[in-house]
């Protein structure tokens, strides 16, 4: 078995980023989820622009994939 890591980080707001991508599918996903309401999912969301608005929004995520031989 294999592992490699590919980590993504950004300092921008931006759509076309990882980061920026998954803001949509995060808010859609968390309400309902641990307690937190759709507002709180909305909120989050403006401090997330509001943040890169003033040039401190900071994402960071590591993926790791993984390759397998399955024995014959």
């Amino acid at each position: 078995m294999r592992a490699r890591a590919h980590p993504l980080a950004t300092i921008e707001l931006d759509p076309e980023t990882y980061g920026g991508a998954l803001m949509p599918f995060i808010a859609a996903y968390v309400p309902g989820h641990a307690g937190v309401s759709e507002a709180d999912a909305k909120t989050w969301v403006a401090a997330q622009r509001a943040l890169g608005e003033r040039g401190e929004y900071y994402f960071a995520v590591t993926q790791f994939c993984f390759t397998a031989v399955k024995p014959s």
